[in-house]
């Protein structure tokens, strides 16, 4: 199987790396190994917070796709970064889960599999039509539990 120099990795894929090291693993905490970056700060701001994050997360992915990366690639990834907004929005509990989930971590490695490895080259049509139809499920059943709330408060 044929690797790719690390130097044929486009200037852009090069800003991923960093962008997801400022996400993910920028700070360290104290006589620990434990990193965390800005997304699980951002998670603390109320709805904006996560929609930051994910914006950046489509960005990296964006990106991606530009370079012409496989669908099993992105739908993947983008699996990563929708996991990680529907456990950002559950109050509380989402902003201890952005600290572990780590999507933009997670989509790096994808990436470097892609990239210098060579895996995840096949279609992938059926994950994103998998995906899709969770995406879609999750939307209606977050409508429905406000609607709900809203009922309980009137």
């Amino acid at each position: 199987m044929e690797t790719r120099d690390k130097k044929q990795l486009p200037v852009e894929l090069r800003t991923i790396e960093i962008l997801s090291k400022v996400l993910d693993s920028t700070f360290r905490v104290p006589f620990t190994s434990f990193k965390f970056g800005i997304d699980p700060i951002l998670g603390f701001v109320p709805i904006i917070g996560d929609l930051v994050s994910f914006a950046i997360s489509l960005f990296i992915i964006w990106t991606v796709y530009k370079h012409k990366a496989s669908t099993m690639l992105i739908v993947l990834m983008l699996k990563n970064i929708f996991v990680d907004l529907i456990m950002g929005s559950v109050p509380l509990v989402g902003n201890i889960a952005d600290f572990m989930h780590r999507a933009n971590s997670k989509n790096l490695k994808l990436i470097h599999e892609y990239h210098y490895e060579n895996k995840h080259q096949k279609g992938g049509k059926t994950l994103l039509i998998g995906l899709l139809v969770f995406i879609i499920l999750t939307i209606i059943a977050m409508f429905y539990l406000l609607w709900y709330l809203w009922q309980m408060i009137i």
